[in-house]
């Protein structure tokens, strides 16, 4: 863990606040403190989000200075490839194989080896998914968006391997 702040809610809207005062704000806040303190090692850095990242500014703000990222997509987003939200482009995407992974029991779910179908494509950023087999009311399913070039399937499964 890199960096660390504490935020607390206020009761106004978060439509109306700047997006300085919003608590999504603590993502940019956070690679904005990392950059400084890591300065030119910032470049070998490749922050992993979880979905609360998934927000159109911050993935700008990553974007525009050039830091690397992979963020677990929360929405179906618009791409600019096409008129189709990001879950339909994927969904129509050519399979680039399989992998398996371990899935650790949590809660009532038991422990279980899960076969994932791979899927990557260029959309204005990078996207990488994962959808696992014979198990579609409680499968696992992730839309991963990130920076680092993915062009094969090995690319996508080292994407993958950050989760």
């Amino acid at each position: 863990m890199e960096s660390r702040h504490y935020y607390a809610r206020k009761a106004t809207p978060t439509c109306q606040s700047p997006l300085k005062e919003k608590e999504s704000y603590k993502w940019e806040f956070a690679s904005q403190a990392m950059a400084k303190r890591l300065q030119a090692q910032i470049s070998k850095v490749i922050s992993v989000c979880e979905r609360e990242a998934d927000i159109y500014e911050y993935l700008q703000y990553k974007l525009h200075e050039q830091q690397r990222f992979i963020v677990r997509s929360m929405q179906s987003r618009h791409i600019e490839e096409g008129e189709d939200k990001l879950y339909t482009f994927a969904s129509e995407l050519k399979g680039a194989g399989t992998n398996y992974i371990e899935i650790a029991q949590k809660g009532d779910r038991k422990s279980r080896t899960a076969t994932l179908d791979i899927t990557f494509a260029p959309v204005t950023l990078n996207y990488v998914g994962c959808a696992e087999r014979n198990n579609p009311d409680r499968g696992l399913n992730w839309y991963l968006l990130t920076s680092e070039p993915v062009t094969n399937k090995e690319e996508a499964l080292e994407i993958i391997k950050y989760r």
